[in-house]
């Protein structure tokens, strides 16, 4: 079986624990959306759409919530349907993968899960019978139903839905609040369509029909990249073979500032008896330039294929160096010294910059079988912020997940990529002003949150926020939340470096951008030591994740004055990198990789507690997003 593809629910998850000794632990992976909303025998002998168990709303995404049964609307267009259309199909208890196999041999595809039982769905003509009374003369009877009897004896239809405009787009083109980059030099709008796989020849044919112009097509993603005049976008959104639209990115930017102040937590992995230094390890380096390869602590170890020297900045070098430095021509070792750099380059085109990124990673994974990617590069918010832009709208970009962010979550599970899968760390972000320059965080005694900026939202990353030489958080270092409320940054390390700069330079520089490249280090040091622990596969991604977050240090307080709280916060993160913990977790085995492979599933793990005080346990998985196996994301719990 294939190690990638052998999870469905919720993919690979990784059960890490930080202590040898043992009482009994029982692991699940328990929430409200994966138990019945009432009794199964009520829900195994209700109607189609069962009307004795209230009205309980179950919310999707963007907080809808869908009227239970079947509008008028939806019932006639089910009565007419010619030809394949995409509804919410939506269930009062989560469905197994059989079951969503089911219901793709009835022609009703699941193509993705967008929370509260519901999934968007294609629809075949010869399937719509299958949800109107008219077909049945008696809907009690659950055997007269095919549908019924093999896929919702207990977990029953609640709704089926036309898709609504607010599940498919963003706030900013709901409302037309548009900024320049978002415009081409005609006045119409550039965004990112997001389109079902089977519609893109017809979806073409009807997109020129509104005036549009298409840059790239990305079929990997299936995305198209094109422009349309502003009052068309109506139409374009009652289309209804396209996903998702988006708005046009800001040019992305690197994230650093300079000083003189350093911190390292690398240095004990790189002397006896450990001796790691990313030998073997091939690191994807990825932002707004590349760096130097002929600078002398570099040499012969970073590639790229960029014909334009102009490319070649500061900043990429200086992130090179506290990768893979080898301090020729001075003290300053990099963290990973042996390692190697594949870079690339992530142009400034207005048109082409989502597309380029997906193709820029294909190479930098498939073609030159990178283990990670490293980045330190963001699309910058707060710069653009003055009087004569419209902030809000702005502001809205702080902590979404959007397309880019999605298309890292793919490449981080591998479910859609043949290349498998890889780590990704990025920089998250310096959006952050002290006390109240930043008209778009969340304030408190003059520290704004939710200033992450994209596209670091994606689930299965890491973030990284900095650091100053004190241990204290640097003073523009983004703070989550994001718009769902989960954790950013993931970690915090070194935001401050004396490191390598373009013409054989050196400089001191700090910012997120330099405490990216330290835990993106560590983990190609991670990744030497498994291989010497003679592991036969490289770990899964998330326990690169679980290794490195339940070795953090805990720094106990949240940046909220003289409020002290313990465990992970939206400053910090779960804490301070700590790259001797995570190694030592390797050598000593204290983690298991495993697999939940249907919702309903339990693993139990006994381990003997001692003399120990207490137990941790950090469970982390990689959400996968892929159309062919489609996921439920739980939060999970222990018993």
């Amino acid at each position: 079986m294939n190690r990638k593809n052998a999870l469905f629910f919720p993919s690979f998850f990784v059960f890490l624990f930080s202590v040898t000794s043992v009482t009994a632990l029982n692991t699940s992976v328990l929430t409200e959306e994966n138990q019945n909303l009432n009794n199964s025998e009520t829900l195994s002998r209700s109607l189609f759409f069962p009307k004795d168990l209230g009205s309980k709303n179950l919310t999707l995404r963007l907080n809808t919530v869908l009227e239970e049964g079947l509008s008028s609307k939806v019932e006639s267009k089910l009565k007419h349907l010619s030809s394949t259309e995409y509804f919410l199909l939506q269930f009062y208890s989560p469905l197994e993968k059989e079951e969503l196999n089911v219901l793709e041999s009835r022609g009703i595809r699941p193509l993705e899960y967008v929370g509260g039982n519901a999934y968007i769905v294609s629809l075949l003509p010869s399937s719509s019978s299958l949800f109107l009374e008219s077909s049945t003369t008696n809907y009690s009877n659950l055997e007269y139903n095919p549908l019924l009897n093999d896929v919702l004896k207990t977990t029953k239809v609640r709704a089926v839905s036309e898709i609504n405009k607010d599940l498919k787009t963003t706030k900013n083109v709901l409302e037309r609040t548009f900024e320049a980059y978002n415009l081409d030099k005609n006045g119409n709008v550039i965004l990112i369509v997001k389109y079902y796989s089977d519609v893109k020849q017809s979806l073409i044919s009807e997109l020129e029909t509104l005036g549009s112009s298409i840059y790239s097509q990305v079929d990997i993603v299936n995305w198209l990249i094109l422009s349309i005049p502003l009052e068309n976008i109506s139409q374009l959104l009652e289309i209804s073979g396209i996903a998702f639209v988006q708005e046009n990115y800001p040019f992305p930017q690197s994230e650093n500032l300079i000083t003189s102040k350093n911190l390292s937590m690398i240095l004990p992995l790189q002397t006896s008896p450990y001796n790691l230094n990313g030998n073997g390890i091939k690191i994807f380096q990825y932002e707004t330039g590349i760096p130097d390869k002929n600078h002398p602590d570099l040499g012969g170890r970073v590639s790229w294929t960029v014909s334009n020297t102009s490319y070649i900045t500061d900043h990429a070098t200086h992130v090179a160096g506290i990768l893979v430095g080898n301090g020729s021509l001075s003290s300053q070792i990099g963290v990973a010294p042996e390692a190697t750099i594949w870079a690339d380059v992530l142009e400034n085109s207005t048109y082409n910059l989502t597309a380029d990124i997906v193709l820029d990673y294909v190479v930098g994974i498939d073609t030159k079988a990178s283990k990670l990617i490293s980045n330190s590069w963001g699309f910058l918010i707060k710069d653009k912020l003055d009087s004569s832009s419209d902030n809000e709208s702005l502001c809205r970009r702080y902590g979404d997940y959007e397309l880019v962010a999605s298309f890292l979550d793919e490449v981080v599970s591998g479910e859609n990529f043949s290349y498998g899968s890889v780590p990704i760390v990025f920089s998250a972000g310096n959006e952050r002003e002290e006390y109240s320059n930043n008209p778009c965080g969340i304030y408190n005694l003059a520290y704004p949150y939710h200033t992450i900026n994209t596209p670091k939202a994606a689930k299965n990353i890491l973030a990284v926020g900095s650091l100053d030489f004190d241990k204290s958080i640097f003073p523009t270092s983004s703070f989550g939340p994001v718009d769902d409320g989960r954790i950013k940054p993931e970690l915090v390390a070194s935001g401050c470096a004396n490191a390598t700069s373009a013409n054989n330079s050196y400089a001191f520089k700090c910012g997120t951008s330099m405490a990216a490249p330290h835990v993106s280090g560590t983990i190609a040091l991670m990744l030497e030591q498994w291989n010497k622990s003679g592991h036969d596969e490289d770990p899964l991604p998330s326990t690169i994740k679980a290794l490195l977050l339940d070795s953090t240090t805990d720094l106990n307080r949240t940046g909220n004055g003289d409020q002290v709280i313990d465990g992970p916060d939206y400053v910090n993160g779960y804490g301070l990198l700590n790259a001797k913990g995570a190694v030592d977790r390797i050598i000593n085995g204290l983690f298991l990789e495993a697999n939940i492979t249907d919702i309903e599933d339990t693993d139990v793990y006994a381990i003997n507690i001692t003399n120990e005080s207490h137990l941790k346990v950090t469970l982390a998985w990689d959400r996968s997003l892929s159309s062919s196996e489609m996921e439920q994301v739980y939060d999970p719990g222990l018993q």
